[in-house]
């Protein structure tokens, strides 16, 4: 018979499981609050319009680590190797499509979201700057979860957190150079959580490496179709229930921007310390 879980081990891996979690939309908050030393009215608002652009949407994927870390913890279970395997192979291989998607529709997802966000003209220069440093970060974010949600799911929270602290502190750094020391604007904001994005995914595969396997068998395995649809269809609710509660947040965003480019800022701000309440 299997012994209980302690409130000692259960707050082992759930207390750094939340602060890893929490620490997952603070690239965004560093980054306005870099921008923010500047006192530039309009740079504020287009980074934080940017910021619920991309939260936004890598919110409505963020199924790519909850998924992950529920089947890599059944496999890690019950010692099923391959299956550890391929909860992590499917989700990269998933978040890299996807987030090469992203890059290259670009553009009409910009001009959709600045839509829905009716983002006043004088943000627009400002909001696009970021936008095309950051969405070259897709397929990196999107790898990540992959990678974080699989060692997560093997009770490996801890290393989760030091890539995530890590991450973070990489941002801040480069956010100081390039903003601060450098004068490189918003620019520089995107540029910064960009290197930080992909830093991110190196230094989770530098933890991992050792404990993938690859065989020639697995080529078929990866790009068996039926395993995917199961994975989605798993996921469905999970991703009905996001975009119900992203259009509640695209539209109080909206609505602000009504009364002008100054309360727009102000609840892109605010909208940001939601997200890091709901992580």
């Amino acid at each position: 018979m299997t012994a209980p879980v302690t409130a000692r081990q259960y707050g082992v891996l759930a207390y750094p499981l939340i602060l890893s979690s929490i620490l997952t939309p603070l690239l965004s908050v560093t980054d306005t609050i870099v921008i923010g030393q500047t006192g530039d009215a309009a740079a504020i608002g287009g980074i934080a319009l940017g910021a619920v652009f991309f939260n936004t949407i890598y919110w409505l994927f963020g199924f790519l680590k909850v998924s992950t870390t529920g089947f890599s913890a059944q496999a890690s279970v019950h010692h099923d190797e391959t299956s550890l395997q391929f909860a992590l192979y499917r989700p990269v291989l998933l978040g890299l499509v996807i987030g090469l998607i992203l890059i290259v529709c670009r553009a009409p997802l910009a001009s959709a979201g600045l839509y829905l966000l009716a983002a006043p003209a004088s943000l627009l220069s400002d909001v696009n700057t970021y936008i095309d440093y950051r969405i070259y970060g897709a397929p990196f974010v999107l790898i990540g979860y992959a990678v974080l949600g699989w060692l997560i799911g093997q009770g490996q929270v801890k290393q989760a957190l030091m890539i995530q602290i890590v991450s973070n502190i990489i941002n801040i750094v480069l956010d100081v150079i390039f903003v601060v020391g450098l004068d490189y604007g918003v620019a520089g904001v995107a540029a910064a959580t960009l290197i930080a994005e992909v830093c991110t995914v190196f230094l989770a595969l530098s933890f991992i490496v050792r404990q993938l396997i690859w065989k020639p068998t697995y080529r078929h395995l990866l790009f068996r179709l039926q395993d995917y649809r199961q994975f989605f269809s798993v996921n469905a609710d999970l991703f009905i229930r996001t975009i119900f509660l992203l259009l509640v947040t695209g539209w109080f965003t909206r609505t602000g921007a009504s009364f002008g480019p100054d309360i727009l800022a102000a609840n892109a701000i605010l909208l940001q310390m939601q997200y890091v309440i709901a992580y």
